[in-house]
């Protein structure tokens, strides 16, 4: 009776933190979105492009990354899709703590460390750092009201790290910001926005600039949309150094499955149609222009399974994609063990297969979770044994006795 006592006092968490570690760059890569665009691409922080000039690699494990085809990514997306990273709103009154760590016997060990908690002065605070094999991540936000202060720093091929200060007044913005996108760069940059809406037609515009090397370099965008009905509809442009860019398309969305259509002309790229179909736990895509694709996945959550499949096929090349997990588990009182089969490879014209297989094992007993794989289980020279263990704890909001309204 005691331990169950002890059991049920522990709070109830996402008890997927074990599995978010031991998989490569995270769950956003197992989505039909991301097989379909070929890889990561261009970074978007809360709608806005992390370096306002040039690219910021997409590979990294970014906490809460998702792919996004160009009429979500708006007008900043460059029409093409991208990796789109959401901070959301910092906390006020929770404290958010979560460590992980997964030690491989191979040269892939994986750690994180996240913090989102209220600071003094009105402030709130969100630090992360992420490493996975030879990637890592080190960022952390600020904010206070409208105003925010920003900082990355990054390997992935190379280092590189930024900072940018930023106000945001919901419909204006701006940014300052100093990055270092690879050796020897040094780039100072200004970015600001503004939208408007009427009668519900939104309409927004935005501009960036930025001294790289000994050059200037700039882009203007802009964008208007409106929703007649369940039918929303978007046109966005931008012009830069490249020459002009325009994307634009219709997304009729009754619920709760939605139906969209569109045409891009990146200003960097071979221009390309897109469709997709989606769902509450599943995404259909197509793409045609100079490489035509297909691509789906689907999820499902019970309390037995849990998993998601997503594959793409390339008709240009004659060649699949596939990335895929399902987890078999119970749940045991506030706690929950799970396990089952990971595969991330593809096929190539020659029908021959290539490709990782692996097998995890997860026991989740809140606020700790304990994770086990055995990685590459086909590859007798490459594989490997990984292990280790996440601790995640959320406090409240204080509790302000009756009367007091300071709470002292």
């Amino acid at each position: 009776m005691t331990v169950l006592l002890i059991l049920l006092s522990f709070p109830v968490q996402d008890a997927g933190d074990w599995y978010a570690l031991l998989q490569n760059r995270f769950l956003h890569e197992s989505s039909a979105d991301y097989l379909i665009s070929g890889g990561p691409g261009p970074v978007l922080s809360d709608g806005l492009p992390l370096a306002a000039m040039g690219s910021v690699p997409g590979d990294l494990s970014w906490p809460d990354a998702e792919v996004k085809d160009p009429l979500q990514s708006g007008i900043w997306g460059g029409g093409k899709w991208n990796t789109a990273v959401t901070h959301g709103g910092l906390q006020d009154t929770l404290s958010l703590s979560r460590i992980g760590l997964i030690q491989n016997t191979g040269d892939h060990s994986r750690y994180s460390f996240e913090l989102d908690r209220p600071l003094p002065w009105n402030m709130s605070g969100n630090f992360d750092l992420t490493r996975d094999d030879s990637v890592s991540l080190s960022q952390g936000m600020l904010s206070r009201g409208p105003f925010s202060l920003t900082g990355a720093s990054w390997e992935s091929g190379g280092h590189g790290w930024g900072a940018w200060g930023g106000w945001n007044g919901g419909s204006a913005y701006a940014r300052a910001g100093f990055s270092r996108l690879y050796e020897n760069d040094r780039r100072p940059e200004l970015l600001a926005g503004i939208s408007s809406e009427f009668g519900g037609t939104v309409l927004e515009l935005g501009a960036a600039a930025a001294r790289v090397d000994s050059s200037f370099e700039y882009r203007t965008a802009g964008g208007i949309s409106f929703s007649p009905g369940p039918l929303q509809v978007s046109l966005s442009g931008e012009y830069r150094e490249e020459g002009p860019g325009f994307w634009g398309g219709a997304t009729w969305d009754p619920g709760p499955v939605s139906l969209s259509l569109f045409h891009s002309s990146p200003a960097e790229g071979d221009p390309f149609q897109g469709m997709s179909l989606r769902g509450g736990s599943f995404n259909l895509l197509g793409r045609t222009g100079d490489d035509p694709a297909a691509a789906a996945d689907w999820s499902l959550e019970t309390g037995l399974v849990r998993g998601k499949a997503a594959a793409a096929w390339f008709f240009k090349g004659d060649s699949l994609a596939v990335n895929c997990r399902v987890l078999l588990g119970r749940n045991w009182y506030r706690g929950r063990v799970e396990a089952g089969p990971r595969f991330t490879g593809g096929m190539n014209d020659s029908g021959e297969w290539t490709g990782t297989v692996d097998a995890v094992l997860g026991f989740t007993l809140l606020p700790f979770s304990i994770g086990a794989a055995m990685e590459d289980i086909a590859d007798e020279g490459g594989r490997t044994w990984s292990f280790g263990i996440t601790w995640a704890f959320t406090d409240g909001p204080p509790e302000v006795p009756e009367g007091d309204e300071d709470g002292r």
